[in-house]
């Protein structure tokens, strides 16, 4: 039965509140609502979901511009900060610009809508509708019961977040979600701002303190180090083993499946598209969410007849498009990806890997795909080896999942991060354990 705020069964809890934030993953928790799931916000619900089924009191901070209809989902908590204007607002802020002088703003693109839209988000901001993150984060999390904050990567709103946890007498942790999130410029170039908006004040904040780290890989844990010269945690991503499963022996599997979004940076769907154009015989599937606008039209006017593309496959039929592929292509960039989760669906689902890089060394240890160290030609010649060669195909399919089963499931998550939380229960002045 889901209860609400009031009547959660807090005497129940086996450990400490814990609090996950993710402001943008309110459509994982109803994904029927249309909007395009990554995978931080999937990383983000299944942890939360685990630490309630583990007795953890467990939080889930999300911005919403609709009140959920349940404030207690799966046994975890919602904390809803509430931004009914926020749609309007994003609007707004496409068409107008806000200058420091009169007259104030200026119009980039007019429409009839700008009529009335300016004037309520005015009023709203002059009865206080506007409030900074600050303001949002201290309002979520004043109410409960001094526990653990984690806000998940680097960036502004997890800097706010660790502010407001601090404020409000919880203990903090940031769980690094990308190697961008230790980009060296953050602290060697004053005023330095990635493609995502994030500061170097963003990055001192969540980086610097006292506040735990946790890390996704041993390059992350190594890097850190070196920028910081702080230690942390090293957990490794899990994946869903039930939701993503191989399909039955004798089940039709065809193609290559590619995921990611428009942009030439960090996915790189340009140059999946130029490998596929290199295997003409094989279909390819890419799951593109929205992105780079250029980069869209040009994918879509060059794309060749053997490539295929959806905008946008709602989470719950995400299995089933891995379980209907016969391979895995990666272009993700190592300056961008921390541990990209998609690898660890594949290879749950039986998938053979071809990544342009190793995450980690995952595709090594598991022997689950082949990395090509940025080479384009081999990429596609691999892809056209694992098609012609049923037994390496077998081999590497059965390889992943036993891999991930091993290595990746929740409860082996759980096993690491679980010391870590109730060891920042302990008596103040004494350090919690890193475990390494």
């Amino acid at each position: 039965m889901k209860r609400s705020l009031e009547t959660a069964p807090k005497f129940m809890a086996a450990g400490p509140s814990v609090t996950i934030v993710a402001l943008n993953a309110s459509a994982v928790i109803n994904p029927q609502a249309g909007a395009r799931i990554g995978g931080l916000e999937t990383f983000a619900w299944n942890l939360a979901r685990a630490l309630a089924a583990d007795r953890f009191e467990a939080f889930f901070a999300v911005r919403a511009t609709t009140m959920p209809p349940e404030k207690v989902v799966d046994g975890v908590t919602l904390l809803v900060d509430f931004e009914p204007l926020r749609d309007l607002r994003r609007g707004v802020s496409e068409q107008v610009l806000v200058e420091r002088s009169f007259p104030w703003l200026r119009v980039k693109k007019w429409s009839p809508a700008l009529l009335w839209r300016v004037p309520i988000l005015a009023v709203a901001r002059l009865f206080g509708g506007e409030r900074s993150l600050d303001q949002r984060f201290g309002k979520l999390l004043s109410p409960l019961r001094p526990g653990i904050v984690i806000a998940l990567g680097v960036s502004a709103e997890s800097a706010a977040a660790l502010a407001a946890a601090e404020a409000a007498g919880h203990e903090g942790i940031i769980w690094l979600q990308s190697n961008g999130d230790l980009d060296e410029r953050f602290f060697r170039e004053p005023g330095y701002r990635n493609v995502y908006g994030v500061t170097g004040d963003d990055a001192n904040a969540c980086l610097k303190g006292k506040h735990l780290l946790i890390a996704q890989t041993e390059h992350q844990r190594e890097r850190l180090r070196t920028l910081t010269g702080r230690e942390c945690a090293v957990i490794q991503n899990p994946v869903d083993l039930d939701a993503f499963s191989p399909p039955a022996e004798n089940a039709e599997r065809r193609g290559v499946l590619w995921i990611g979004r428009y942009d030439r940076f960090h996915k790189r769907p340009l140059l999946a598209l130029e490998i596929a154009r290199n295997c003409p015989e094989i279909p390819f599937l890419f799951v593109i969410n929205d992105g780079d606008p250029a980069v869209a039209e040009e994918l879509r006017r060059s794309k060749p007849e053997n490539v295929s593309v959806v905008d946008f496959v709602p989470r719950p039929e995400m299995p089933g498009r891995f379980r209907s592929a016969a391979a895995f292509l990666s272009t993700g960039s190592l300056e961008h990806e921390g541990f990209p989760n998609v690898l660890l669906e594949a290879a749950a689902a039986g998938l053979p890997i071809v990544s342009l890089h190793d995450f980690d060394g995952f595709l090594k240890r598991s022997e689950c795909g082949i990395a090509t160290d940025g080479d384009l030609s081999l990429a596609a010649s691999s892809l056209a080896q694992l098609a012609r060669d049923r037994a390496e195909w077998l081999r590497r399919s059965v390889a992943g999942r036993a891999y991930v089963e091993a290595n990746h499931s929740m409860a082996i998550v759980l096993r690491g991060l679980r010391p870590l939380l109730r060891g920042l229960e302990s008596p103040v002045g004494e350090e919690p354990e890193i475990r390494r």
